[in-house]
């Protein structure tokens, strides 16, 4: 899991930025996330899941809730 922070307006050339889905807060993320990874919003807490990466621009979507195992 990558817990996104702010980085002050500065830009990393080894960070991605975007916007969470939830509170709109500026984010970054290493350039090395995967399609699927599911991230933390360092603002509202909420967790995301990269849905797509086209380019430079990452698309997150809100990550499903994690549901008890009943199988066990």
């Amino acid at each position: 899991m990558v817990i996104l922070k702010k980085r002050g307006g500065r830009e990393n050339k080894n960070f991605m930025n975007t916007t969470c889905i939830i509170c709109d807060a500026d984010v970054s993320f290493p350039k090395d996330v995967e399609e699927s990874e599911v991230i933390t919003c360092s603002d509202c807490k909420s967790r995301l899941v990269v849905e797509k990466i086209d380019r430079k621009k990452v698309i997150l979507a809100k990550a499903p809730d994690v549901e008890e195992d009943w199988g066990e």
